[in-house]
């Protein structure tokens, strides 16, 4: 009687054990699928989140659009920038004397314009608010339809823009004063503070974009 009721105590605890080692391992096997499949959801959701990022990336960036060459500069005889202009030309930035380096007409005439009207699109480095400047009198620049300089504009106006984007600038010198002695100059003060002239590489043509 001993001997048989050891070996039944012993199977009992055998028993036990052994079901004690398969309901570890299926909560094991369970946890370890549920986790597969939450890593697997969250390297899917991370997956479509970049391909998102990089498709607006490409549509805002792409080859045919990575770096401007200037605004179109349209040079009139007549004052407010009426009519036909005398010459136009592509001008890579917005900073000159009042002799404005003087442009030809198609015939290489010289002219010595009274009123200038530059026009492109602007597109800013950063994501943030935006100060534009031009410290000449009687000039207005005007960015996605909002005056942002000269008359009209409110004071210290700003407009938020986006990185990558692209904005229309209209910038109106309706008379130049050349007794004026600072330099034209289309500037900016950038979300991170800094006041600088607007660089080539973030203005383009009308037909740019």
């Amino acid at each position: 009687m001993p001997c048989s009721f050891q070996k039944s105590k012993l199977a009992l605890w055998g028993l036990l054990v052994f079901a004690l080692v398969s309901i570890v391992s299926g909560l094991a096997a369970h946890q370890w699928g549920f986790f597969e499949q939450f890593s697997s959801l969250e390297r899917g959701g991370i997956s479509a989140t970049e391909r998102q990022y990089a498709e607006q990336r490409a549509d805002l960036c792409g080859a045919g659009n990575a770096t401007g060459i200037g605004l179109k500069g349209d040079y009139f005889t007549n004052l407010n920038a009426s009519g036909s202009p005398a010459s136009s030309r592509i001008d890579k930035l917005i900073d000159f004397d009042a002799a404005f380096e003087a442009p030809r007409t198609a015939t290489e005439a010289l002219v010595s314009p009274q009123s200038i009207r530059w026009t492109g699109w602007v597109k800013p480095p950063l994501n943030g608010r935006y100060r534009f400047h031009f410290d000449a009198p009687g000039v207005t620049v005007t960015v996605a339809n909002q005056v942002v300089s000269g008359a009209g504009a409110k004071p210290n106006a700003e407009i938020e823009m986006a990185i990558g984007r692209f904005y229309p600038v209209l910038i109106e010198a309706k008379s130049i004063d050349t007794s004026y002695p600072g330099r034209w100059r289309l500037e900016w003060t950038a979300p991170h503070g800094l006041r600088y002239v607007v660089p080539t590489a973030l203005l383009f043509i009308p037909s740019s974009p």
